[in-house]
């Protein structure tokens, strides 16, 4: 089955119930806006037949081969990667089977999108499970070795309200975790949001089902990306 992508200058509102700028979260609910379905051949965009194609940088493209062992983008990846990396930037939501490569689809926008100088959260990826958060933490950490950008992933632990209290500012460009954490980290003001790039909700599906899809309008800046299944 092909891909499905939807795409539109803001086709995302997320926005029922504003975050402050004090990072503190709502649930919200998602309203599609002017969407517009594109397949491969109807999108403005070129489609990448191979991973140099999207002006990557060296280290990323070092990750991809050597660390993950590509050979080339799959369909979802040459379909959604240039609509995510080439500006105009726009909120794109894509629906596709399990190994299809989603994962390497978000993972590969939040390091390209992100500034390694820059010691401060610039993408976010909200996951349904701890499993998952983790799951991408690890493909994200293999894929970007060579990049020098920094990681968090925010699930829950023992004592979690304890050590979130203890530990300070998150400073790492890429934060991956669950609603329930990513709102603790927020609240205890451990994890900012104002210098985010990049917003990323994977199995969207699963999220809305369970009625936690979250997200924020801190900035137009910040591009949403919504990857779900499809079956």
């Amino acid at each position: 089955m092909t891909p499905t992508i939807r795409t539109s200058k803001r086709c995302v509102s997320l926005a029922t119930k504003h975050f402050s700028l004090s990072c503190s979260l709502y649930l919200l609910s998602l309203r599609v806006l002017d969407c517009v379905q594109v397949t491969s051949g109807e999108t403005p965009y070129t489609s990448a037949s191979k991973f140099e194609d999207l002006n990557l940088s060296p280290e990323l493209l070092k990750g991809l081969y050597v660390e993950m062992k590509f050979e080339k983008p799959s369909k979802i990846q040459a379909i959604s990667l240039p609509m995510i990396l080439s500006p105009p930037h726009r909120d794109l939501i894509a629906q596709a089977h399990n190994g299809s490569g989603k994962t390497t689809c978000f993972v590969l926008g939040m390091l390209s999108r992100v500034d390694p100088k820059v010691q401060a959260p610039q993408a976010l990826c909200v996951c349904p499970t701890r499993e998952l958060a983790n799951q991408n933490t690890e493909v994200l950490r293999k894929m970007g070795k060579y990049t020098g950008i920094a990681s968090e992933c925010a699930v829950p632990t023992d004592n979690n309200a304890l050590s979130i209290a203890k530990r300070a500012p998150i400073m790492a460009q890429v934060v991956i975790g669950t609603p329930g954490t990513i709102k603790k980290w927020m609240s205890f003001k451990k994890l900012g949001a104002s210098r985010l790039k990049i917003l990323v909700f994977d199995e969207a599906d699963q999220m809305l089902a369970e009625v936690i899809l979250l997200g924020c309008t801190l900035s137009e800046l910040v591009i949403t990306v919504i990857y779900s299944r499809i079956g």
